[in-house]
């Protein structure tokens, strides 16, 4: 292997990187078979192997390597962004790393000069750095049932633009109830939103509806996160650019005022015998809730069973009233 090189005058961490080498021929004798390249890349200032990838050198029937030919060669790879692709590089490139071609020449041992290394220098460029400030819930009490605004302020803070789209998480939890409420994205569109240029922020806001029932009543957190996806890679100094992409508010939510249908002084003959049979069936539906029903889907249905058990396969819907007019509190 001779002659490597990047051809990057500075390569950076993040971007993509080719290494050129020639494989050369030095023996007496054609090489007619194919044979495997081995490329390492080693990050000296990180003890991290980048790159441990094989590449095929293909020879074909009729197009061998002759004695003293040498044969361009290159490999592409992406460096990893952040620390992990900056440093002193080592790059090292094994021509027929699994020995599939036999070797021998004049004045020296086969298979010692199959190897060859070198080093680059990879530097770390600016990157952006994401952060949620600001965050407030209106109104800070509310019913269940009711809609909250949530705002917040998207921040870069970091030396890069953001030039990528990215998902903002919203989400809120009753913690007292071990539920989450509300689980839900807000995409940053630079189409819309604009460029999140270095030093720059963006007022965000989310309209929300909090869920009916005693499931959404308590004090509730509410937490924003930026970039929820990973999809913009952040750096700062102090290495905490991926975990200063949260914040939180609370609100307080109670009970608010809901129907509760309850059916009593059922009556039905307790035996009949005819084929067909006419049945005559009477009840009460009374609203003890606090807040009138309202009609619209709302239906009465009488079912027969062979047992006690409401849902199984036996019931038999024989028929449904559908109700037209509310039924107030505390009316019948």
């Amino acid at each position: 292997v001779q002659n490597p090189s990047v051809p990057t005058s500075t390569p950076t961490a993040g971007e993509p990187i080719t290494i050129q080498w020639q494989t050369v021929n030095e023996g007496g004798a054609s090489v007619t078979s194919s044979l495997v390249e081995r490329i390492v890349v080693f990050n000296e200032s990180t003890s991290q192997t980048l790159v441990n990838a094989t590449q095929p050198l293909a020879v074909e029937p009729g197009d061998a390597i002759e004695a003293g030919e040498a044969v361009n060669r290159s490999f592409l790879f992406d460096l990893p962004d952040g620390p992990s692709g900056a440093g002193d590089l080592t790059i090292t490139v094994t021509t027929d790393a699994t020995d599939l071609v036999v070797e021998s020449f004049s004045g020296n041992l086969p298979e010692t000069n199959n190897m060859t290394s070198f080093s680059v220098s990879s530097t770390l460029p600016p990157y952006p750095d994401l952060s949620v400030t600001d965050a407030t819930a209106s109104p800070s009490s509310l019913q269940t049932g009711e809609e909250l605004i949530v705002t917040w302020t998207a921040n870069n803070i970091g030396t890069a633009d953001t030039d990528a789209d990215f998902q903002q998480r919203l989400r809120i939890v009753n913690p007292a109830r071990g539920q989450t409420l509300v689980d839900d994205l807000v995409v940053y569109e630079i189409a819309s939103d604009g460029l999140l240029a270095f030093g720059t922020s963006r007022d965000q806001s989310r309209t929300v509806r909090i869920p009916d029932g005693s499931v959404a009543v308590g004090d509730l957190d509410i937490t924003i996160t930026a970039d929820s996806s990973d999809a913009i890679f952040e750096l700062n100094v102090a290495e905490t650019a991926e975990s200063n992409n949260s914040a939180t508010t609370t609100t307080t939510t109670t009970l608010a005022p809901y129907p509760d249908l309850a059916v009593s002084n059922v009556v039905a003959p307790s035996e009949t015998i005819a084929d067909p049979a006419n049945v005559t069936v009477s009840w009460q539906v009374d609203n003890v809730g606090t807040l009138a029903a309202q009609p619209g889907g709302w239906y009465d249905a009488v079912i027969v069973s062979t047992d006690e058990i409401v849902g199984d396969n036996d019931d038999r819907v024989v028929a449904r009233f559908e109700r037209t007019s509310d039924l107030g509190v505390n009316e019948s």
